[in-house]
């Protein structure tokens, strides 16, 4: 796998397929129209008469034009949620509205403005997911114990989802990627889930979905898919945000995280190693990649961000060339991950 930096300076993250010579970047304050917002009834209600904001810009995805306005499709994460106290040594996260689905929803970007409009909350057969942390026996569960707004623990839930990335899927929908399992999601344009795959089960474990390799079971909590993109021959790629921590021992010595391809029509996966800017690093565990896009079937630029030695916050575009990568799937034996190399 080869790689270059792009000397661009972006103001949002998006998906586009040519870099001109000397880019510019316009802000938007993303607006929402009247009565869009997180429903909130619990106990602090009254400080909050008109809910909670929206928090949009998960993913990203340029869709297209129509007539002179530029449309955009976007993606929440799990809903609001908070720090708390360690629970011995799980972390936990405050839930103030555990029953929020992730919301697919569409950008407008017109005569200097940017509306986000049309919310479509995911679902599936039952009805709404919601971002919960999934149940402590299921592979994809970070161990994060879910309080509600009054510090009362509330049950991990297997339909939950913490979603990312969004790339097209070329018939009409999207496939996005989620933190959790890790898990990658086919839905309709309406937010119903499709499909849904995430790391096979071995013996004796208990997954809620399969088709991806196993040892993506090991990414760090709040640290799994970050970014995807669909190539041209309908692969999709998806980036693993962070180093894997295998048995909770690699995560600050691995010298790269994990690209995965996934070929919906076949099933067909395979893994491939990111190098990150370990040198940049006080611990490679601090370097995250951001958002995928591809550009061909064999090239993808890549965001790599994290804080480096000086604390300095680094946001590097790097083109990353496929074409000599070596699929690492053959080299994943317990003992022997290349992870500990």
């Amino acid at each position: 796998m080869k790689r270059k930096i792009i000397p661009v300076l972006i103001g949002c993250t998006l998906s586009f397929s040519a870099l001109a010579a000397q880019p510019t970047a316009e802000r938007y304050v993303v607006s929402f129209p009247e009565g869009t917002h997180v429903n909130y009834a619990g106990a602090f209600a009254s400080a909050f008469p008109n809910g909670l904001p929206v928090g949009i810009g998960s993913g990203l995805l340029f869709t297209g034009k129509q007539g002179d306005a530029l449309t955009f499709a976007t993606i929440t994460d799990r809903g609001p949620n908070a720090d708390s106290p360690k629970e011995g040594k799980n972390e936990t996260k405050i839930f103030v509205t555990p029953d929020f689905a992730p919301l697919l929803m569409t950008i407008r970007v017109q005569n200097g403005k940017a509306e986000a409009i049309d919310p479509r909350p995911l679902h599936d057969d039952k009805g709404a997911i919601n971002g919960l942390p999934l149940a402590s026996d299921v592979i994809g569960s970070t161990n994060e114990v879910a309080f509600s707004d009054t510090l009362h623990r509330l049950k991990g839930d297997n339909r939950g989802l913490d979603t990312e990335g969004i790339t097209p899927d070329g018939k009409g929908g999207y496939w996005l990627c989620d933190e959790y399992g890790p898990f990658l999601i086919n839905i309709d344009s309406k937010g119903k889930i499709l499909a849904i795959h995430g790391p096979q089960a071995a013996e004796g474990e208990k997954a809620i979905a399969g088709g991806l390799p196993n040892i993506l079971k090991w990414r760090q909590a709040n640290r799994g898919f970050e970014g995807l993109t669909r190539m041209p021959d309908g692969r999709i790629i998806v980036a693993v945000q962070s180093t894997l921590d295998i048995d909770a021992k690699s995560k600050k010595k691995a010298l790269f995280t994990r690209l995965v391809s996934f070929d919906p029509a076949s099933g067909k996966t395979a893994m491939y190693g990111y190098p990150i800017d370990s040198a940049a690093y006080s611990k490679n565990s601090d370097a995250k990649i951001g958002d995928i896009v591809a550009l061909d079937n064999q090239h993808i630029l890549l965001i790599e961000q994290g804080r480096d030695k000086n604390n300095r916050m680094r946001n590097l575009i790097y083109e990353v060339d496929l074409n000599k990568a070596s699929d690492l799937s053959g080299f994943d034996k317990p003992g022997e991950y290349p992870e500990f190399d």
